[in-house]
């Protein structure tokens, strides 16, 4: 499985990389960041080529095909549902932009709580 593999390089080459630092390094960072970006960073990784990659390619495939299908039966439908598109998009960056404070809030949770329990 690809994501398995990819997920088990890249947590081959961080445990490298890690032995590599100095102690200074890890005096200064969080043990729960550190732990938080090693596990659930790289298992979000896995998870989205297990699944995310397949379904964008899903829809991706469905939207091209549906759109083709409109335009043969009737250009303008597909005139109003290409309008749509830009809509959808916009309103998608509005609230990836507003949510992304609160996830990172959120992360920093995590790697907190991931130090209380690596303590």
């Amino acid at each position: 499985n690809l994501a398995q593999t990819v997920q088990h390089e890249l947590r081959i080459d961080a445990y490298s990389h890690i032995q590599n630092l100095e102690m200074e390094w890890f005096g200064e960072q969080s043990k729960g960041e550190l732990m938080s970006i090693l596990n659930d960073d790289i298992n979000q990784l896995e998870r989205f080529l297990d699944k995310g990659a397949n379904e964008i390619l899903q829809v991706s495939t469905t939207v091209v095909i549906i759109g083709a299908i409109f335009l043969y039966i009737s250009p303008m439908i597909a005139l109003y549902s290409i309008g749509a598109i830009p809509v959808i998009i916009v309103g998608s960056f509005l609230f990836q932009s507003r949510i992304a404070p609160r996830y990172s809030k959120v992360r920093k949770e995590v790697g907190l709580l991931n130090a209380l329990l690596y303590n």
